[in-house]
């Protein structure tokens, strides 16, 4: 279904229509521990069985897991796992006890413990930080405070819980982007994707998968910097201090979870009033979840915002909600050629 052959090493002369190049900042590292945080949705007290899973699933990897101090706790309500101190506290602690810190899940809201979180104590100690969905919020915050190179998007129970053949799929791009020992990559695109909602915490049966297939909108090649992911998240943070400078050395990548034509057309709608579209120099879109028949919404509403830039644009992409999902380096050198 998808072996090694889907990312790896870039060559000089390789040819092909859609090419992400990426950049590797954390060559020499040796990841052997990993911390877990719950800064947003208390998903290690409702989806035990598959937190569980997923954990296992990183430890038979050879790594050492560090869970912070509200895993398996119900937290306020059971929607936020804890109170914000907690929260941005159980970050903090993490940071000097671990080369990687990977929060367990998403949830809504992560940005309510940005100005607590220790940033003086995450530059000097650099942990790797991986971040999903509504933790865009963190991967953006730490990046812009701090220069750390962050990553999206993955997270213990949505990709490491998941059953075979997808846990699997997560794990290669993980193993790859952050322990490979090439200084560039070539990510290519999987054959196969699915955003089917079952097996989360039992098995029912395989997931129906789709063919892949990565589509350019706009032809063009472009080099520059990597800045996104999850629209809503970025929109609550946007205009903040915690928000990186979008240039036009930017690659802005958008991915979420497809609720209603209303909301995806509002969140485009604020991301031009800040004058985002019109900075940018190169914009991937990853798959919505649940889009399903609606798909061709991203289209027009690309056209309509983006679709006067003559800038390189890629739509469908595998970094979000959808399984497998890329790891991609928030703050990292790309070139995205469209042709």
């Amino acid at each position: 279904m998808f072996g090694k052959q889907g990312i790896r090493c870039a060559r000089k002369g390789d040819e092909r229509n859609i090419k992400i190049i990426v950049n590797r900042v954390n060559s020499e590292r040796n990841i052997k521990s990993i911390g877990i945080c719950s800064p947003s949705y208390p998903g290690t007290f409702h989806y035990q069985k598959r937190y569980k899973r997923g954990v296992e699933f990183l430890q038979n990897k050879g790594f050492t897991i560090v869970e912070g101090n509200l895993t398996g706790k119900e937290g306020y309500r059971g929607e936020i796992s804890g109170g914000v101190q907690d929260r941005a506290e159980e970050l903090n602690q993490l940071i000097p006890r671990v080369d990687v810190i990977m929060t367990s899940i998403g949830g809504y809201n992560s940005n309510s413990i940005l100005k607590y979180i220790d940033y003086d104590l995450f530059k000097q100690k650099s942990p790797i930080f991986i971040g999903y969905s509504d933790t865009t919020a963190l991967a953006l915050a730490l990046y812009n405070k701090t220069g750390c190179i962050t990553y999206l998007s993955q997270s213990v129970i949505s990709n490491f819980g998941e059953f075979e053949p997808f846990n699997e799929l997560n794990y290669f791009y993980f193993d790859f982007m952050l322990q490979s020992k090439c200084e560039t990559l070539m990510v290519q695109i999987p054959d196969v994707w699915t955003d089917e909602w079952i097996n989360w915490e039992t098995y029912e049966r395989t997931k129906k998968t789709n063919k892949n297939e990565w589509i350019i909108f706009n032809k063009g090649e472009f080099n520059g910097t990597l800045i996104g992911g999850n629209l809503d998240t970025i929109v609550g943070i946007i205009g903040t201090e915690y928000m990186p400078k979008i240039t036009e050395d930017t690659i802005l990548l958008l991915e979420d979870v497809y609720t209603d034509l209303g909301r995806l057309y509002r969140n485009f709608t604020t991301l031009a009033l800040h004058g985002i579209f019109d900075k940018i120099g190169g914009l991937i879109i990853s798959k919505f979840e649940t889009i399903g028949e609606n798909s061709d919404v991203i289209n027009d509403i690309i056209n309509e915002f983006v679709g006067h830039r003559k800038i390189s644009i890629l739509l469908n992409f595998d970094c979000g909600h959808t399984h497998p999902s890329c790891l991609m380096p928030i703050g990292g050198k790309i070139t995205l050629s469209l042709s």
